[in-house]
């Protein structure tokens, strides 16, 4: 759906982009990978070696710009991903798992909804080698993840026009009328909340 340009593609009025930057708005450093853009936080902008290549080449684009110990990786089409970050980061922190990562109702992991140690993610980089055409899931291969049930769909993202409508009505049900006309307005975790 869309292609580049799912990410600019709106819901209650904003691109998908700017929900899920806004769920990161804490983060130390955020790096979008792909086109340039207006964003909200004016995150930094890394283009791939290989444009529209799999997202595990976007993944190699952000790493030179990621200094901390442990690093967000998110799709741009997860507007409800923000209270799902808690629970990522928790996991990791409390193991010595190399990834948390979430799994909807029906099991699929969602590699794109993820926390990594920096570390097993720049190793998992480099043992991969060109990531052009190589899944995402193959950069989890050999690694220790924990698997963290989503049982309120934090994860759930819009690949279809059908994902776009079913996350407009779940934002009506939760926010009737209570949205706002600009980002800045909202504070972060109220958007996100799915209860």
């Amino acid at each position: 759906m869309g292609g580049p340009h799912k990410p600019a593609m709106k819901l209650a009025g904003w691109p998908l982009l700017d929900h899920v930057l806004l769920a990161v708005s804490g983060a130390f450093e955020r790096v979008v990978v792909g086109s340039p853009r207006i964003s909200h936080g004016s995150p930094q902008i890394r283009k791939e070696d290989t444009p529209q290549s799999r997202p595990g080449a976007g993944k190699a684009a952000a790493m030179d710009r990621i200094s901390q110990e442990s690093v967000v990786v998110l799709a741009a089409d997860l507007p409800f991903i923000g209270p799902g970050l808690d629970q990522l980061r928790t996991e990791l922190g409390a193991g010595r798992n190399d990834a948390a990562v979430l799994v909807d109702t029906t099991g699929r992991l969602n590699f794109l909804a993820s926390v990594w140690r920096t570390s097993s993610l720049r190793a998992a980089l480099a043992r991969t080698g060109n990531l052009a055409g190589i899944p995402v899931r193959a950069l989890y291969e050999g690694m220790t993840t924990a698997k963290i049930p989503d049982f309120d769909g934090h994860g759930a993202d819009c690949d279809i026009p059908e994902d776009l409508r079913t996350a407009r009505l779940r934002i009506t049900k939760h926010h009737a009328g209570l949205l706002p006309a600009s980002p800045l307005a909202w504070p972060r975790l109220d958007l996100h909340s799915p209860g």
